[in-house]
């Protein structure tokens, strides 16, 4: 991964400048550095660098609906 990483990393050091260890929590740290999120629609979402992911975790029942589902953006848009 650390190869296909090159965006991640960029963001990493720029990252620990401005966040102590670079990131808001201890459990998002994966050596050698997180990853970034680029974007997210419902269960996957999408690294800086091109990867897909499924998110099984969902910020532990917080986002039971999805990223960015559509109703949920329109009402908070108004």
């Amino acid at each position: 991964m650390a190869r296909l990483a090159s965006r991640s990393r960029q963001l990493y050091k720029r990252a620990v400048r401005a966040i102590p260890g670079g990131v808001n929590s201890p459990v998002r740290y994966y050596p050698p550095y997180p990853m970034f999120v680029a974007s997210a629609r419902g269960p996957r979402f999408r690294t800086v660098d091109g990867a897909e992911f499924l998110d099984y975790c969902m910020a532990y029942g917080a986002l039971i609906d999805g990223h960015a589902r559509s109703e949920v953006v329109s009402a908070v848009r108004g």
